[in-house]
């Protein structure tokens, strides 16, 4: 089947997308978008929860709940707050503790050796060059009207940025930058491990 073009930003909202469980069962995740070389998605954390091992990948993670999260990382205790990245490898023995509440956060997940990653969050970062823009917290506009968070706003497919602004001092974005490396795996491979869950 053809893919169809995409003349506009595409919008992929949290509401549209079925949840999907980690691969250990210990927490779910919903894959807003998923390219051969990297992924988005949003995991729902309750309690404590090793992640999965993903070797190969390089991953952000940034907590929406107001809370923040508690992320073991090595046997280095990281208390990461709301709207905070912090980044890791998929290699790396990892335990979230959500002491004893529902966490919600946003991740990025990128194939090592075929791209690498930047990740900006705050009301206004600079989103020139942007592969993607979520929208983490409040709303933003572009041009077909308001994004509620949780989204993602993607470019059109003849390229260009995903522009959007704020609407409130609610408003938090996370402009996502993926570039490329030369000598990576092959599509099938790179899309095989970003598919995988937690």
């Amino acid at each position: 089947m053809g893919r169809q073009h995409r003349e506009g930003p595409a919008i992929v909202r949290l509401c549209d997308v079925a949840p999907e469980a980690w691969s250990n069962g210990l927490g779910l995740t919903r894959v807003l978008v998923s390219r051969p070389a990297w992924r988005l998605s949003v995991a729902e954390i309750a309690g404590r929860a090793p992640f999965s091992a993903l070797p190969g990948l390089d991953r952000v993670l940034i907590p929406l709940s107001d809370e923040g999260l508690v992320l073991d990382i090595e046997g280095e205790v990281h208390r990461v707050p709301r709207h905070t990245a912090i980044s890791f490898r998929g290699e790396n023995r990892v335990v979230a503790e959500a002491e004893g509440r529902a966490v919600r956060v946003f991740n990025v997940m990128v194939w090592r050796s075929a791209a690498r990653v930047e990740t900006v969050v705050g009301p206004t970062p600079p989103l020139d060059g942007a592969s993607a823009v979520a929208v983490l917290s409040g709303s933003a506009a572009h041009g077909s009207g308001p994004v509620s968070a949780p989204a993602v706003i993607l470019p059109a497919d003849g390229g260009g940025t995903a522009s959007c602004r704020p609407l409130s001092s609610e408003t938090v974005l996370a402009a996502i930058r993926v570039t490329g490396r030369t000598g990576g795996p092959t599509q099938e491979s790179r899309a095989a491990a970003i598919r995988s869950p937690f």
